[in-house]
């Protein structure tokens, strides 16, 4: 059984105690996303990778958690990030796949 918030209280008491575990942050990042909580999911998700600025899943979580939440030139930005601070990294591809037709979204000033 998926008890998305109580594992969410969890999460969230956790990173009360151990406020530079990245782990948690991610975590509750994903169990935000699956709950359609992406305001806060994006939030979760800059602090595993405020935390933890060489791991490069949560920072393309952060974009795809823009991207959820329609902020298109925040997750152009990150995910502009992403590709160069990860050139190998396992969602590069997809990401500079996505990138020009992001870009594209991002309304001119």
């Amino acid at each position: 059984k998926k008890d998305y918030p109580k594992a969410e209280l969890y999460f969230e008491k956790s990173t009360e105690l151990y406020k530079k575990d990245e782990n948690l942050y991610y975590n509750l990042g994903e169990l935000y996303m699956n709950s359609n909580k992406t305001a806060k999911a994006i939030e979760a998700f800059k602090a595993a990778v405020a935390l933890n600025a060489g791991w490069e899943t949560p920072l393309a979580k952060l974009g795809y958690a823009y991207l959820g939440a329609g902020k298109m030139a925040e997750a152009v930005s990150v995910f502009e990030k992403y590709v160069t601070q990860f050139p190998e990294g396992k969602d590069k591809r997809d990401i500079a796949a996505m990138l020009p037709e992001l870009k594209k979204m991002v309304p001119k000033k």
